[in-house]
């Protein structure tokens, strides 16, 4: 009779500790899964990776190594573009070397239609060497093409007037099969700008056909310093782009600084025309590295912030800087803001990626120890800090990884299986989360991580309410929408990529069955959201995952 009294309690004493061990589990985030490093007896620094077409990935960056480690081709000038082609599971299948006689700084790397790649930095370098187009300022735009084994088909370069930089960003190819370039650019009108600068540093939006030709661009400034960081095509066929500002009112700029540098967003419409702008920031510098657009035409923006609450920032200062996120509804006016950081500097770098669970990854690096968000102890001087968050920017988890040394981050992508490929630089030799040896002074390190325990869990609506058959599909599938349609409603499918680009949008859905046709979807993994047409961008109603082969 006792065992049965005290039978219940203690059922139900071991399902509370159950639900706590799974808990802390999900709170922890993903482990380290396989780790590589790259390097030569120089510096080498990782800006930008990209998940290629045969499931591996291609890294990009700078590198003063000569032949020797991971590096099979020699130095040409100071620095040089670094290209590093690696299979799914980290192991390199060939590197490129490519540059002038000074200094040259890859900083985005993107794979194009034909599947080859797109390589894009600046150089300080004069023509020769690889770079066969005339060179304009102290620092000029440099793109380079290439076919899928890496090997140079053509470049170009970029500049204005005066010794000044114009400096890419990142690029993106656009489905004419031209390029949409972001630049910082200090330069003058001449036979490549037509605009004039308005400042130090000013936004300057080009773009390019297939074979490097200017199609038309767009520079946009105040008289202080201007710098663009992030570009987004919109919904409504303009752009959203997102920056650091630290001019007042003048030239372009119809808002006065908080203190600083702020966030200033810019909403160009489809003739490129300023529409609205935004600032956000404190007294401090506030620095916007990524800002993306959602299937609701609202926005998110991520970065890092040294103010308190000051100015339109109401979140307090953790430490000396610390992420901060803004989700602003479509015309530019914050809806919640959020701040994660630790008792030392927290520099968002990498900005904000969009994980498969309609959630952000923020990415960057640490110096802080156990405080406020961060809960993981400091490795080194600068670790690789990741955070992660639901759609709301409450945080799940976060993870810090890291070696003896300093440890910097600048680009992640979330890989097929859910977990993370985290890339940057290391100067730690084996210490810490770090296995390999340094090569020289700073190497490529690059990480992957286990899948996201949180995962497709923390999605709102149900996985038994959109059902897609065949799937996977080579051509086209079936979607079977198993929500009622009541009082005329219809419904919308939002489907995003592995990278939470939304690549597909069917409104609209008023019966029960909805072809989906592959047209021109690469073969990959999706997410499909369903809404209902009512609440687009609330609740979501449905979803799951279908595969294109």
């Amino acid at each position: 009779m006792l065992v049965a009294v005290i039978k219940k309690p203690i059922i139900q004493i071991l399902i509370l500790i159950l639900l706590l061990c799974l808990e802390c589990c999900l709170a922890q985030g993903p482990t380290i899964q396989w780790q590589k490093t790259y390097g030569g007896s120089g510096s080498d620094g990782l800006i930008s990776a990209i998940k290629t077409n045969d499931g591996g990935y291609l890294l990009g960056g700078f590198s003063s190594s000569g032949i020797g480690g991971e590096k099979s081709q020699p130095n040409l000038g100071l620095e040089d573009y670094w290209a590093v082609k690696i299979d799914a599971n980290g192991n390199k299948m060939w590197d490129k070397t490519y540059g002038g006689n000074l200094t040259d700084y890859l900083q985005t790397v993107i794979q194009t239609s034909d599947g080859g790649y797109m390589l894009a930095g600046y150089t300080q370098s004069a023509m020769g060497g690889d770079i066969t187009d005339t060179t304009y300022g102290y620092f000029d735009t440099w793109i380079i093409k290439t076919d899928a084994s890496g090997n140079k088909l053509w470049d170009r370069t970029y500049g204005g007037s005066g010794n000044k930089t114009d400096g890419i960003v990142s690029m993106k190819q656009a489905s004419d099969g031209g390029y949409l370039m972001w630049i910082v650019s200090g330069g003058g009108i001449n036979n490549i700008k037509t605009d004039s600068s308005r400042g130090a540093s000013d936004y300057w939006l080009v773009k390019i056909n297939a074979i490097g030709n200017i199609l038309w661009q767009k520079t946009i400034g105040a008289p202080g310093i201007d710098h663009i960081l992030s570009v987004d095509q919109t919904l409504d066929g303009g752009y959203i782009l997102g920056g650091f500002s630290w001019s007042g009112t003048g030239g372009d700029k119809t808002l006065p600084s908080y203190g600083g540098f702020d966030y200033w967003v810019v909403k160009l419409d489809s003739l490129r025309n300023i529409k609205w702008q935004k600032e956000f920031g404190g007294s401090s510098f506030d620095h916007l590295m990524s800002i993306k657009q959602l299937p609701d035409s609202s926005y998110m923006n991520g970065g890092f912030s040294q103010s308190g609450a000051t100015g339109n920032k109401t979140e307090p200062s953790r430490g000396m800087s610390d992420y901060w996120m803004i989700h602003t509804d479509k015309n530019g006016n914050a809806i919640w803001q959020k701040a994660f950081g630790g008792n030392m500097a927290d520099e968002c770098r990498g900005g904000l990626i969009p994980t498969l669970d309609v959630g952000y990854l923020f990415v960057g690096f640490s110096q802080s120890g156990i405080s406020s968000e961060k809960t993981e102890a400091s490795r080194g001087m600068d670790d690789i800090w990741l955070v992660k968050t639901d759609a709301n920017g409450n945080k799940l988890w976060d993870r810090t990884f890291g070696g003896d040394s300093t440890e910097y981050l600048y680009s992640s992508l979330q890989a097929s299986d859910g977990g993370f490929l985290v890339t940057g630089w290391s100067k730690s030799g084996i210490a810490g989360d770090k296995t390999d040896n340094s090569r020289g002074g700073f190497d490529f390190w690059i990480i992957k991580t286990t899948a996201d325990p949180i995962g497709i869990y923390e999605y709102s609506g149900s996985p038994n309410l959109v059902k897609v058959f065949p799937n996977p599909f080579t051509d086209s599938a079936t979607m079977l929408v198993e929500a009622p349609f009541t009082n005329g409603n219809s419904y919308s499918l939002v489907l995003n990529d592995e990278l939470g680009k939304v690549v597909r949008t069917i409104n609209s859905i008023k019966q029960k069955e909805t072809t989906i046709n592959r047209d021109d979807l690469k073969s990959g993994i999706y997410l499909y959201s369903l809404y209902d047409s009512s609440d687009l961008g609330g609740k979501r109603v449905g979803y799951g995952k279908i595969i294109i082969k």
